[in-house]
Parts: structure tokens; C-alpha cells; sequence
């Protein structure tokens, strides 16, 4: 499996429901204890995550944690999350 696409579906998922909730995501990394890059990297699909730690995030937001691995799910099986750009694409080929 992509761990990349993986990472992407899930930090998209996290970014719309945070969005619908009304949060900041400096009220989510506050609310969490995590540093202010770790939560910015995780919505943006950069930073592998736990389930554990998904579920933390579903349930700060309100959200049923089935719910949530279930979106997760539907984004990787039809692709509804953003993709790298061809230029990042390179560099991580070329361990930039």
C-alpha cells in the first residue's frame, strides 16, 4: 500500500471535518498537545499517523470514529484527495 496516498486521504479527511466543525487548526494542535508543525504536516498528508491518533482527532471534532475511518476509506478507494505536484513528485524521487 501507498503509505503517501494513505497519508494524503487521511490528512484531507481530518482538514474538511475540522473545517466543518469550525476549529482552527490552532485549537486542534492546542487541544491535542502536539506541536504546531505535526498537525499542519498531518492535514497536509505529509506525516504518517496512528489510528490511535486519528481517532483522537475524530473524536475532538465530534465525530464518530467509524465515521471517520469510513470516510477515510471512501477517499482512498475513489481517489478524493489532493495529489503531489509532478515537482514534488521529483524531488522525493531524488531524496530532495
Amino acid at each position: 500500500m501507498d503509505h503517501g496516498r494513505v497519508n494524503r486521504a487521511i490528512g484531507h479527511a481530518l482538514r474538511i471535518r475540522r473545517k466543518q466543525s469550525g476549529l482552527t487548526m490552532s485549537q486542534i494542535w492546542d487541544s491535542l498537545g502536539w506541536g504546531v508543525n505535526t498537525y499542519k504536516r498531518t492535514e497536509q498528508g505529509t506525516r504518517e499517523i496512528s489510528v490511535a491518533e486519528v481517532l483522537e482527532v475524530a473524536e475532538l471534532l465530534g465525530i464518530d470514529s467509524e465515521e471517520m475511518l469510513v470516510d477515510i476509506a471512501r477517499r482512498l478507494k475513489t481517489g478524493d484527495y489532493p495529489q503531489p505536484s509532478p515537482g514534488r513528485q521529483l524531488r522525493r524521487q531524488l531524496g530532495m
